[in-house]
């Protein structure tokens, strides 16, 4: 009998296939994907068509890799003539829509085109998004870029701000082992809707991600809760935890009080013009432990005489509440510089990793 039961278990199952011939899907890059036996040693490249596949090439990992990138220059190009230059700004125009390792693409709001930028805002190409899609993918083979981390965290900035608001909070949460997902959107040119879909589709194509966090500001709280409204990118990653920084979650009163005033909808855009009660109150509260940072500034009744009750200047105190909140905490501080407050990024490591702004 153990003679037997031994047999059974140190034999394969007859008819079970050697797992080291199975391929694994190892990543897409636009119209490719990458597959990889089970052991590493052999890959093989794959065109994907709209109604079929085609094996194009196989061989070593690195003779693959070679192969990708000869085929995505020929297919795509490398877009325009480029000089690696910084950018001069305008992120109220620029869209982010990939991410990896600080290297982004963003697209022009207005123009509809392109770029590529390094970690230290350095254009590396421009053109179509495939175009800096192929270009990124060579410096993705020589530099080996790969997320350090499989928790991913969302920076999410406030309206008329950009992703460089969040540059504190950013190197607290790169230092404490996470990978740091800062998204630019440009806040003034698209309603909350419209922001939420254009990060679901950046979402979405997140390579190496496994769980994913928030942290917001102001408006990227608001978006974020459109967000959760969205399914698709949901099934794609284990759920982490999210802290609001000053979300004006039933409405803001300044927008409200100003929403009639046609130079306020004209600066602040559509999306300026729905952080209203009405609108905001409809969005979804979001289905993952959160907790909410709320800001107070010395003397703040009257201080902005459109708020009705304390706050940190611009949002009132109750209005960031939301009763589904896990955590609560108020901090001395301006709306504009709660991020940048050490209080306030400690609470955030400290939420991140426990589900509490002061863990007991």
């Amino acid at each position: 009998v153990v003679f037997a039961m031994f047999w059974l278990v140190s034999c394969p199952i007859s008819g079970q296939a050697d797992q080291s011939d199975r391929w694994e899907s190892s990543r897409e890059i636009l119209s490719y994907r990458v597959e990889c036996r089970v052991d590493g040693k052999e890959c093989r490249l794959v065109e994907i068509k709209e109604k079929s596949e085609q094996e194009l090439f196989s061989g070593s990992p690195a003779a693959v890799e070679d192969k990708l990138i000869e085929s995505l220059r020929e297919r795509y190009g490398e877009g325009h003539p480029n000089l690696p230059i910084w950018t001069m700004g305008g992120s109220q125009f620029w869209s982010d829509s990939y991410l990896l390792s600080g290297w982004r693409i963003q697209e022009n709001i207005l123009t509809g085109h392109y770029r590529l930028l390094d970690p230290e805002d350095l254009r590396r190409a421009w053109g179509s998004y495939e175009a800096c899609r192929t270009v990124l993918a060579d410096f993705q083979r020589q530099l080996d870029l790969r997320p350090k981390s499989d928790h991913g965290v969302v920076l999410l900035h406030g309206l008329f701000r950009s992703r460089h608001h969040m540059k504190p909070l950013q190197d607290a949460l790169k230092e404490d082992g996470y990978e740091v997902i800062s998204i630019n959107y440009p806040s003034t040119q698209q309603s909350i809707e419209e922001h939420a879909q254009q990060i679901e589709q950046l979402l979405i194509k997140l390579e190496g991600i496994e769980k994913l966090s928030f942290v917001t500001h102001s408006l990227g709280g608001i978006i974020i809760r459109a967000l959760f409204g969205l399914e698709s990118w949901q099934k794609q990653f284990e759920p982490g935890r999210l802290v609001m920084i000053a979300p004006p979650n039933q409405g803001a009163q300044v927008a409200e009080a100003m929403e009639d005033f046609f130079p306020y909808r004209v600066i602040t855009g559509k999306a300026g013009e729905e952080l209203v009660e009405e609108v905001v109150t409809e969005f979804p509260v979001p289905d993952v432990e959160f907790g909410i940072i709320a800001g107070k500034v010395e003397h703040s009744v009257g201080w902005n005489p459109l708020l009705d009750g304390p706050g940190d200047g611009l949002i009132a105190i109750d209005r960031t509440r939301l009763e589904e909140a896990g955590d609560f905490l108020k901090v001395e501080g301006q709306h504009s510089f709660l991020p940048g407050k050490s209080e306030v990024i400690e609470a955030t490591l400290k939420f991140l990793e426990s589900g509490q702004f002061v863990p007991k």
